[in-house]
């Protein structure tokens, strides 16, 4: 363990992925090419129906797969996107009917292994990358496996990778679902912008506002990601995605907030209990799929907290112990 940590430190001995970042986006692009025609192989009918891949599992040796995760591949996927648009753009004219499967883009990187004859395990061989993909995917949230209709691959082959520093302001339109996992949203008007693929944000301020009063303070929370958990104050996570309530009755997360760019709609997911216009949210389960409601876009407000006996007249205590939150669009 010490070996090896070592290791990293000196120059010239840390690891280096055999795929290369042109090499590597080139693939998906050939890959996306294929798989976009009519015929054998491909998603779209004749000249009637353009449909195309949306969802991707990619597979690779672990050490091109923990190498490239860690360097350039979120930079590399908004490249990715943009080629696939640049794509579409170009073909579906030819076609009398468009049809976007899926509402994001979603890709899973995994290391990938397989036992010889004599049933060892054995990994993929270096630089080589095999993609399987699917018109959509099945709900990210409950990161479930289910049996699909996938259609394999390709080779992608090269030298090192470039490293890459990332900038946290460019990913802020991506959504980093798990391990290995990204999504972003699919752009109606198919912006080849990279910056903007990877940055839908960069013109608005934010997707929505909350506001709520803690101790007769109004407070402010900017729903900059497509994904925010409303939290309370045991929550010790950071990161712009939370939004921190200083209230001992709200749980962490108490709620769960979810834009949808294609529709332009909000869709909201409780797991403890919580009013919203004054209707009670069904309660979802933390190992289980969100429950997902839609979440007016202006004038809703939310009350969490202590489930209170709707018996009994509020007192002051039960206000306390409870929070209202205004949420609108911007």
């Amino acid at each position: 363990m010490i070996k090896e940590v070592l290791e990293r430190l000196l120059p010239g001995v840390r690891h280096q992925s055999t795929i290369n970042n042109e090499k590597f986006v080139n693939g998906f692009e050939t890959y996306f090419k294929k798989k976009i025609k009519s015929g054998e192989g491909g998603f779209s009918v004749n000249k009637d129906l353009l449909l195309f891949p949306m969802s991707f599992d990619v597979l690779m040796h672990p050490d091109d797969y923990n190498s490239l995760r860690k360097d350039a591949v979120r930079i590399l996927l908004a490249l990715v996107v943009s080629k696939f648009y640049a794509t579409i753009k170009g073909v579906k004219d030819d076609y009398r009917w468009y049809v976007p499967p899926a509402t994001d883009w979603f890709f899973r990187f995994s290391q990938c292994k397989f036992r010889d004859e004599n049933g060892q395990e054995m990994p993929m061989e270096k630089g080589r990358v095999s993609i399987t993909s699917d018109l959509t995917h099945v709900d990210f949230n409950s990161m479930q496996e289910t049996e699909k209709n996938k259609i394999f691959s390709i080779d992608v082959k090269g030298s090192k990778i470039i490293e890459t520093n990332i900038n946290p302001k460019v990913l802020s339109g991506m959504e980093v679902l798990g391990d290995g996992i990204y999504c972003f949203p699919y752009d109606e008007e198919m912006k080849e912008d990279v910056s903007f693929i990877a940055n839908p944000l960069k013109a608005r301020q934010a997707w929505a506002t909350l506001c709520w009063s803690e101790k007769e303070k109004k407070q402010t929370f900017y729903m900059k990601d497509a994904y925010i958990d409303i939290s309370g104050s045991s929550d010790t996570r950071k990161g712009r995605n939370i939004c921190h309530i200083n209230s001992d009755a709200v749980i962490s997360p108490h709620v769960q907030i979810r834009y949808n760019q294609a529709t332009e709609s909000f869709q909201l997911a409780a797991y403890a209990w919580a009013l919203l216009n004054e209707s009670e949210v069904p309660l979802s389960n933390a190992n289980e799929t969100p429950k997902w409601i839609d979440l007016p876009r202006y004038n809703s407000r939310l009350l969490l907290g202590d489930r209170p006996n709707l018996r009994d007249r509020p007192t002051e205590q039960t206000m306390k112990r409870t929070v209202s939150i205004d949420f609108n669009a911007n």
